[in-house]
């Protein structure tokens, strides 16, 4: 779980890794690159100035040029002060929350007349059971500003002034040696003869162990942000962007099951366009149908068929009498046109309709064709036969 969370605030927070750290102790200044590989810290190229050379503003460009040889533009800062550089006041409290601790010495600071308005402070504290002690430093705002204005010119970024603390350090292995300060503790190399650690180098490696508690004496607008918003801010966008990106792949996929179904649904159409054209085809046929139904149903049974009239006039036979043609009238009249050879046969075929089919039959016409021996009548079948 530890090992999770570790692995979290390395990702978030602003725990560098390569960092520069800087040890002013009386009028000595010692400058030094220190990198973290693993588990174990490495310090190289320690350069040594006088305070005086360091804070000159005609030695910017021998700071600047001493950056760029050991590599170390634009990385963070850490600056630790040797007790002559800053003034410390004791006190204690009862024993009461961290946070209320925070104001109770803020209230101190604003209260005490010894403590001038000039400087900047921090403070360290050890709970007791029964009390709260805590060290007040403050130290000069103009120097603090000469030290950041420095190393800024050096192309550095200041990123915590410490008063330095009574630390404690042991071998670990060859070159190696452990520091500790209250519960931190970290692994240096250091590549020094015997098993004393020179103070500026003990200085140096302190500042490391310094910089994530209370004892920061940068104000809070000149410290170094604590997330790392170079890791958060493309996490924040893919957080934000991954809502969009769910959004636009699902209205694609919608999008083509919509013009699926829309496929299909075109095919239904056409399919039940096909089936309508049919359904109004037979429509139209059983229409025609019934037409004829109706045109059959609506004969009375007095009254013949066609099919029955052309039946029944070919069953009467006269001799001397020839049918031409049968045909009906706008009234639905059957008209009958033929040739015999005289008024006699032609009254007794007459006579034969009526008696045995149609006793409403009438003669229209009946008359000699010239110079002829024949005579083309026509009769009338009434359409109430």
């Amino acid at each position: 779980m530890n090992k999770n969370f570790n692995d979290f605030k390395k990702i978030f927070y602003n725990n560098y890794t390569d960092v520069v750290s800087l040890a002013v102790l009386g009028n000595n200044v010692y400058m030094a690159k220190l990198n973290l590989t693993g588990d174990l810290w490495h310090i190289k190229n320690i350069e040594h100035y006088s305070l005086e050379e360091f804070l000159a503003a005609d030695s910017y460009d021998i700071l600047r040029n001493a950056v760029l040889k050991i590599g170390c533009k634009d990385l963070p800062v850490y600056i630790g002060l040797s007790a002559e550089w800053f003034d410390t006041f004791p006190c204690n409290f009862p024993a009461i929350a961290v946070k209320e601790l925070e104001k109770a010495v803020y209230w101190e600071v604003r209260g005490n007349s010894a403590i001038s308005k000039t400087c900047y402070y921090s403070y360290d504290y050890e709970i007791f059971p029964e009390a709260n002690h805590v060290e007040i430093y403050t130290v000069e705002k103009d120097f603090i500003k000469k030290l950041c204005q420095t190393s800024i010119a050096a192309q550095l970024c200041p990123a915590g002034i410490f008063p330095q603390q009574d630390s404690q350090y042991g071998q670990a292995g060859d070159d190696m040696f452990w520091f500790s300060w209250h519960e931190q503790k970290i692994i240096c190399r250091v590549s020094i003869e015997g098993q004393d650690v020179p103070p500026y180098v003990v200085a140096l490696v302190q500042n490391i162990l310094l910089r994530n508690g209370q004892l920061n004496l940068l104000p809070e607008n000149e410290k170094p942000p604590i997330l790392n918003w170079r890791h958060i801010m493309p996490l924040g966008m893919g957080l934000i962007m991954l809502p969009c990106i769910i959004f636009i792949l699902f209205s694609h996929f919608t999008v083509l099951e919509a013009r699926e179904e829309l496929a299909q649904q075109k095919v239904a159409i056409n399919n039940m366009q096909a089936v309508i054209d049919e359904k109004n085809l037979v429509e139209e046929q059983q229409a025609d149908i019934q037409h004829r139904k109706d045109v059959l149903l609506a004969l009375n049974p007095k009254r013949m068929s066609a099919h029955a009239v052309l039946s029944n006039l070919g069953s009467v036979y006269i001799d001397s009498v020839w049918l031409d043609a049968v045909k009906t009238d706008e009234n639905n009249d059957i008209i009958i046109t033929g040739t015999s050879l005289s008024y006699e046969t032609l009254e007794e075929y007459t006579e034969a309709l009526k008696k045995y089919y149609f006793p409403s039959i009438y003669l229209l016409s009946g008359e000699n064709e010239k110079d002829a021996e024949y005579i083309k009548f026509n009769l009338k079948i009434p359409s109430n036969r």
